[in-house]
C-alpha cells in the first residue's frame, strides 16, 4: 500500500526548547571563542544549569534533532552539524546584539537567548509603531 506524499510516516521532531537553544548558542559561542568544544560542566556554568546530567540530557536532545554530534568517551567531543552553522551564527548575532544593547543601557544581568529574542522583538515592534 502506497501512502499519499503528504502523510508523514514518522512524527516531526519536537521543537527546540528555550534551554536547548541556550545550550546550542553557548556551545557555538564557546567554540568560536576558544577553538574547542566545551565540557558539560562549562556548558552548565555558562547557561545556569548545575547538574551535568541535565546538561547531558539537553546535549542528547540536540543530537537527536541533528544540531550536534558527539564523540563518545571524550570530554570535548561535541561538534556542530554542518547545517547548523548558519542558524547558530544568526542566533549568536541576535544574542550579542541584545546583550550589547542592555550593557549600553547600564544593565548587568545575564541575558538568556529567550530574553534576547523577546527584547529584540519588543524593540522592533516599538520601532514599527513609532514609524507608523
Amino acid at each position: 500500500m502506497m501512502l499519499h506524499p503528504t502523510i508523514q510516516t514518522r512524527p516531526y521532531p519536537r521543537p527546540m526548547t528555550t534551554r536547548q537553544a541556550d545550550v546550542l548558542v553557548f556551545v557555538r559561542m564557546y567554540m568560536s571563542r576558544e577553538g574547542r568544544s566545551p565540557t558539560l560542566r562549562e556548558i552548565g556554568a555558562g547557561v545556569g544549569i548545575r547538574s551535568t546530567n541535565a546538561v547531558s540530557g539537553h546535549i542528547e536532545a540536540l543530537q537527536a534533532k541533528g544540531h550536534l554530534s558527539r564523540t563518545s568517551h571524550s570530554a570535548r567531543g561535541l561538534r556542530l552539524a554542518p547545517t547548523e552553522n548558519a542558524v547558530t551564527q544568526a542566533l549568536h548575532k541576535l544574542y550579542q546584539t541584545a546583550n550589547d544593547a542592555l550593557l549600553r543601557q547600564g544593565h548587568v544581568e545575564r541575558v538568556t537567548l529567550a530574553m534576547a529574542v523577546n527584547r529584540v522583538t519588543a524593540a522592533l515592534a516599538a520601532e514599527r509603531r513609532e514609524t507608523q
